[in-house]
């Protein structure tokens, strides 16, 4: 595996990820670019988008769809902006606890989309990872060692 993406494949514990996060505005566009990216997939990996909305990574999920994009990652991109027109023209609130609260009063239907979107989630049709692996070794210099 090359350097560049062994951090990329490293799961951490939940400290690290709620520590990386208070600085998650101090990060490169890179870097932020990345952890997004990192954060959107073990989340609807391991639990669905219901788990990526109830988790901290959904702070990101508006600024995810730009990521994904950015990357090339369109029929990715598609996917969140259909799972994030669930909470209406807003979108998810960047407060956990506010999405938290928005996810209650959800109707079913928006749950049971939700996982049919997992389950095009899972058909993996953009490679993120090689997208990502693309992506970091043309912008070497943006990450912090």
């Amino acid at each position: 595996m090359p350097d560049e993406l062994g951090g990329y494949f490293e799961l951490e514990r939940d400290e690290d990820v709620a520590r990386e996060r208070a600085g998650f505005d101090s990060l490169s566009h890179a870097e932020q670019v990345i952890g997004c990216l990192t954060e959107l997939e073990m989340e609807v990996n391991n639990g669905g988008f219901n788990q990526y909305y109830w988790n901290a990574p959904g702070d990101h999920a508006l600024e995810t769809v730009s990521v994904l994009q950015e990357l090339g990652a369109g029929h990715t991109a598609t996917l969140l902006t259909e799972a994030n027109a669930a909470f209406g023209p807003g979108g998810p609130s960047k407060s956990r606890e506010e999405r938290w609260k928005q996810m209650d009063s959800l109707p079913e239907e928006s749950k049971g989309r939700w996982f049919e979107l997992d389950g095009r989630f899972d058909e993996y049709r953009d490679n993120l990872s090689a997208l990502a692996a693309a992506y970091i070794r043309a912008r070497r210099a943006s990450f912090t060692p």
